[in-house]
């Protein structure tokens, strides 16, 4: 289960279209860094995209074998948060150098309807994730990352039904697969934003107006052939076509729908959207300019201040699924420059961990952030961030207060010397540039890692010396 949120250039502060995403596993999936070279390819090269493994109900999905796709002649370079199996395996944010950016993604299965199942069953032999980075590779804009990322979706099929959002500086695209062979996009109108969690969201839509729908071939006439659509009932609601099955459930309807409305909530109280409903408009305005700190506190968010807190004060846990959960392996906010973008990487749950930027064009790497796996390693930065999250988790209310306040100084720092540094490497050469930025944020990344070191060693020391409240008894203290 994993969280977006997506913006529009004329609803942020930067005038730029920007987006954010957790990514939620079990937890003890290592995130790490990546930097996939772009570059001139071979005729007749092929990129190899590693099967999935994995269970959608009671469907299995094995193929043993890679799926060989053909190189184009160029390719774009990448900086990716991804995880320890690599981008192709999907699960990542990205970056290229032509300033577009795939905002991760987001598993669509479960909310599938049985009539879309039926209609268009997962294609086994087809692309998983990885296919979001493929079409990233290929792309100089957000719209042809869109067409690419259908054109193979329709050459290959699709595992499994996922979202994704798409963007560049000039505009933002959100992406969701119907099935083995249906897939609908929809741009970011400029001055709104969307929040998405694991439920089909695409509602009414024109598939006529081809400035901003994108969709698989021949969908209108599918769905009026299928039964999935009847013209008579007005515009094609996708959403109500394909998916609507956890909203219907009586123990799983709001899991979804209310991580959606506490963003929402969150950027726009004015609205005064209801909790109780199960279905919000797509695409809503902010109440002001949408910030890249605002969209890692969107991501952060656990329903603070309201009925259905995921830490209430009084201890325990709510009975709703927050946006931003402890298993979260890698959190990112990126926003796509004019002529130069950053990916805010935060490794681990951003309920533990700092977001931390890098710019495209980044050169090397600090190995603990290139080191992890699925069991517990020392040198592993996000094994680290992981042992922080364990300790809090241990006790919520107590600890995350300390561990927030780290973390919010230690950003607060960051962008507070954002602007100088990036003015310095504006003077220099296109060479001297890229390495100013990467030792800036290989430092940022050395002190994060440090600074998480600290805090465990703080968190243990704190964790036994309330050791003695176990079997306390009133009156008894020293």
């Amino acid at each position: 289960m994993c969280y977006l949120i997506l913006a529009g250039k004329s609803a942020t502060e930067t005038g730029r279209a920007m987006g954010g995403h957790n990514d939620d596993l079990h937890g003890n999936t290592a995130a790490t860094y990546g930097l996939a070279p772009g570059g001139s390819r071979e005729e007749g090269e092929t990129l190899s995209l590693p099967r999935p493994w994995f269970k959608i109900g009671d469907l299995r999905v094995d193929e043993p074998n890679d799926l060989k796709i053909p190189e184009p002649p160029e390719t774009y370079a990448c900086f990716m948060l991804q995880t320890f199996r690599g981008y192709l395996a999907g699960d990542a944010s990205a970056v290229n150098e032509r300033q577009v950016a795939v905002v991760g993604g987001l598993s669509l299965a479960m909310d599938r309807s049985d009539k879309a199942e039926e209609v268009d069953p997962v294609n086994k032999a087809g692309l998983a994730g990885g296919a979001r980075y493929v079409a990233l590779r290929r792309s100089r804009t957000a719209r042809e990352c869109v067409e690419t990322l259908g054109a193979l979706l329709s050459q290959y099929g699709a595992v499994f039904p996922s979202c994704v959002g798409i963007a560049d500086p000039r505009e933002a695209w959100y992406f969701e697969i119907g099935g083995g062979s249906t897939w609908l996009a929809v741009r970011v109108p400029d001055d709104h934003y969307m929040a998405q969690s694991n439920g089909y969201r695409i509602q009414e839509v024109d598939l006529d107006d081809a400035d901003n729908v994108i969709s698989s071939k021949d969908l209108g006439a599918l769905v009026r052939e299928k039964g999935l659509w009847k013209p008579e009932d007005g515009l094609f609601n996708w959403a109500r076509a394909f998916g609507g099955k956890m909203s219907a459930d009586p123990e799983k309807g709001y899991y979804n729908a209310r991580r959606v409305w506490s963003v929402m909530n969150r950027f726009s109280p004015s609205l005064k959207l209801d909790p109780a409903k199960k279905e919000f408009p797509l695409f809503v305005r902010a109440d002001g300019r949408i910030s890249v700190a605002a969209v890692m506190e969107g991501l952060r968010d656990t329903f603070e201040g309201t009925p259905f807190e995921a830490f209430p004060k009084s201890g325990g846990r709510g009975e709703e699924r927050p946006a931003c959960a402890p298993s979260c392996i890698h959190s990112a906010v990126v926003d796509p420059g004019a002529t130069k973008s950053v990916l805010w990487g935060c490794v681990g749950s951003p309920l533990t961990s700092p977001y931390v930027p890098h710019y495209m064009g980044h050169e090397s790497l600090l190995p603990p952030y290139e080191k992890g796996g699925l069991e517990f390693d020392r040198d592993s930065a996000f094994w680290r961030f992981r042992a922080l999250t364990n300790l809090v988790m241990n006790d919520y209310q107590t600890h995350a207060p300390m561990v927030r306040e780290v973390w919010s100084a230690f950003e607060e720092n960051i962008h507070a010397s954002m602007a100088a540094m990036e003015a310095e490497a504006s003077r220099q050469s296109a060479a001297a540039a890229k390495a100013l930025l990467t030792a800036f944020s290989n430092a940022l990344d050395a002190l994060a890692y440090q600074e998480a070191a600290n805090l465990e060693a703080k968190l243990h020391t704190k964790i036994a010396e309330r050791q003695y409240l176990n079997f306390a008894k009133p009156g008894l203290e020293w």
